[in-house]
């Protein structure tokens, strides 16, 4: 998997957490600027942590297994995309409960981190390098929380057209089809 590919599925991912930034950041629209910055680190913080632990299991399984590497990444690629696009589908709560209390904000971060955990380990499964790959995860992680709580502080609420899961979703499903047609020799 190159670069390119990588930056693809982390855009699919970025979309997912956009979402959950932006409801996150209308939960502590009445607190400082303080109490923001520690909720946004301890979230990218966590993020950062779990996509470097997906990685680096991926490869650690990749050397294991060799060649069923592109069959699980497929599967977990599959897995993703289609539960970011029927989670999408339901509502989403408006306002999730304030995240000022540690604890909150860790089971918080925890459960949104299970998404680039797994998109870790596929990606992990399938790349030789694991820096790059982070990293390349990691500004699209950082685009989508700056983005996220930025327009969540403004006072005007943000409506869009379609959700942006749904288009994550979509990436990420678009991968698995792209390395589906690989394996299959087409």
């Amino acid at each position: 998997m190159n670069s390119i590919q990588i930056a693809i599925l982390a855009s699919g991912l970025a979309l997912n957490s956009f979402m959950s930034f932006l409801y996150s950041g209308s939960s502590l629209k009445s607190t400082d600027f303080d109490q923001k910055l520690q909720t946004g680190t301890i979230i990218f913080l966590l993020q950062v942590m779990m996509l470097g632990a997906g990685l680096w299991l991926g490869i650690r399984i990749g050397i294991l297994a060799e060649n069923s590497n592109y069959y699980i990444s497929l599967g977990l690629l599959l897995f993703i995309g289609l539960k970011i696009i029927f989670e999408s589908i339901g509502s989403r709560p408006e306002n999730i409960s304030i995240l000022t209390e540690k604890r909150e904000l860790t089971i918080f971060s925890l459960s949104e981190g299970i998404l680039p955990l797994l998109l870790g380990i596929a990606v992990g499964l399938v790349v030789d390098v694991l820096m790059t790959a982070w990293i390349i995860l990691i500004v699209f992680q950082t685009v989508a929380l700056l983005a996220g709580f930025y327009l969540s502080s403004r006072n005007t609420p943000v409506k869009f057209g379609i959700k942006p899961e749904i288009i994550g979703g979509l990436i990420i499903l678009a991968a698995a089809l792209k390395m589906l047609i690989s394996l299959i020799g087409f």
